[in-house]
């Protein structure tokens, strides 16, 4: 009989030690991430609201602000959406890495980063298909700050939803997308307005995602 089999009761022990150990070596304590998302949403809270296990909730400021960006369609009506976009996603960027399972939990987060990277590339491949080989459409007014944005964007969906989530959002971004060019006639009527095909039926998701702002080489805005 070992030592370990003559002491039971002391073994016990050793091994709740090591587990509780090891505990606190790879998962932070719950309140010093608590603390750390406590500090985020403060710095959010005018572009996010925070109802636990809800749907999409933004404030009211940041959803006039996207919808007003949206239909604008000009650098100065995003200059708003824009700076609180890049508010939240910097801010969640500095949550410690151990503590992303938990700011993964609020919902509304996630919602925004969508809403975020949804309607960047939506700007940046306009009315119709861009021309090959480019990832902005003909009448995108999108600059390199805004770039830089959307891949900041980028970075921090993945890096707290993972990949899974973010190729579940490629494919509902490309849904949305124009896959075909309006046509007007002389008295500037839309004559295919009604059943303009998708850019994910005229491409496919792969090929339509590779069109897209969705295909932007990243590397150079680190």
């Amino acid at each position: 009989m070992n030592f370990f089999e003559k002491n039971p009761i002391l073994t016990a022990s050793i091994v709740i030690f090591i587990a509780a150990l090891s505990f606190f070596l790879f998962q932070p304590p719950r309140n010093e991430c608590e603390i750390e998302i406590n500090s985020f949403k403060v710095a959010t809270e005018d572009a996010i609201y925070f109802q636990k296990g809800k749907s999409q909730k933004f404030s009211p400021r940041l959803k006039g602000a996207i919808e007003n960006c949206r239909l604008v369609n000009n650098a100065g009506a995003c200059l708003d959406a824009f700076d609180m976009l890049q508010r939240v996603s910097q801010k969640a960027y500095l949550v410690s890495e151990p503590c992303y399972p938990f700011l993964a939990e609020e919902a509304s987060l996630k919602g925004v980063l969508e809403s975020g990277i949804s309607l960047l590339a939506q700007l940046g491949w306009g009315e119709f298909p861009p021309e090959t080989g480019s990832v902005l459409g003909q009448d995108s007014w999108l600059e390199m700050s805004d770039l830089a944005l959307f891949c900041q964007l980028k970075s921090t969906f993945i890096k707290i939803f993972g990949n899974e989530n973010w190729q579940s959002l490629k494919y509902s971004i490309v849904k949305k997308l124009p896959g075909e060019k309006a046509v007007f006639n002389e008295k500037a009527e839309c004559l295919n307005c009604e059943n303009i095909k998708s850019a994910l039926e005229v491409f496919g998701a792969k090929d339509a995602a590779k069109k897209s702002l969705l295909n932007l080489n990243c590397d150079r805005f680190k």
